[in-house]
């Protein structure tokens, strides 16, 4: 099955964010979805997929874009994955309330031995 959707490039145009309540409705409200591009009616269908830059700045938005969105819904998660050269967890995302995206080879210190 299925635990979670990306859904590239979508957010984008207006025929997009008129289908996401629908594929919100089909998969229920406890699927994440994650989409490349956000606005403010995008958000209360599907969580964000995002890059980290440097300073306050993500791919997509600009600053004032992301304080504005993060204000209007809050409890929204940002699933973010770090271009920052040989950085893949930046100190930055706790301030800015982003998940990281990392891959498993990125963390493999943190991860439980196998058993």
């Amino acid at each position: 099955g299925v635990d979670a959707y990306y859904l590239d490039t979508f957010g984008a145009d207006w025929a997009s964010v008129r289908l996401l309540p629908a594929i919100r409705k089909t998969v229920g409200p406890d699927v994440p979805i994650y989409t490349e591009y956000c606005t403010d009616a995008t958000l209360p269908y599907a969580d964000r997929y995002c890059e980290y830059k440097s300073g306050d700045t993500l791919a997509w938005d600009s600053p004032e874009q992301f304080r504005a969105l993060r204000f209007l819904f809050p409890r929204s998660v940002w699933l973010c994955m770090s271009r920052v050269e040989g950085n893949p967890w930046p100190a930055v995302y706790e301030r800015l309330h982003l998940t990281p995206l990392l891959q498993d080879f990125q963390v493999k210190e943190r991860l439980p031995a196998p058993r």
